[in-house]
């Protein structure tokens, strides 16, 4: 008896000291995502990911964020099937504020009318409406985009929008 509790008590011990290890170099660390309270902050630029985005203080930045998704469906076949602004036509949840990654952000989730399963996109406007990240999902393909000074679409800023997405409640869970 006294062999098993002592067996237990060191697989224990090792169990609770792997658990505590840091992740290997280079492995990406999810962002911790926290919901925050203010309404008011949260419809700055508008009520749905569709008004946020003609919103006239945001309309360029939108359009240069998403660039030639904007208007066009798959340019060149590269891009997305339809224009960006239809992966918001229809609002998943109001605008909510969230703090990650050491700023507040002003994140929605939208849909394509009648393809929420399929065709779903989140967009974040940090606070000072400087920075805009978005992904959009594309019958099961994942589209990042990342617009402000210094920002671009690595591996830290993919987390990052996963992460703001998975706090509002996740893409649609039919995927």
């Amino acid at each position: 008896m006294r062999r098993i509790l002592r067996a237990l008590t060191v697989f224990a011990t090792v169990l609770a000291w792997a658990c505590t290890l840091p992740p290997p170099p280079g492995t990406l660390v999810l962002p911790r995502v926290e919901m925050l309270e203010g309404a008011a902050r949260a419809v700055r630029y508008g009520r749905s990911a569709a008004e946020i985005l003609r919103a006239p203080a945001l309309a360029e930045s939108a359009r240069a964020l998403f660039g030639a998704n904007w208007g066009a469906a798959g340019a060149g076949g590269r891009g997305v099937s339809v224009p960006a602004p239809e992966f918001f036509a229809t609002a998943a949840g109001e605008p909510r504020v969230l703090r990650a990654g050491g700023a507040d952000w002003i994140a929605v989730a939208g849909c394509r009318t009648g393809a929420c399963a399929t065709h779903a996109g989140v967009l974040l406007v940090r606070g000072d409406g400087a920075v805009l990240l978005a992904r959009l999902d594309d019958g099961g393909f994942s589209h990042y985009y990342a617009f402000g000074t210094g920002w671009s679409a690595t591996p830290e800023t993919r987390v990052l929008i996963d992460a703001a997405w998975r706090a509002l409640g996740g893409p649609p869970p039919s995927r």
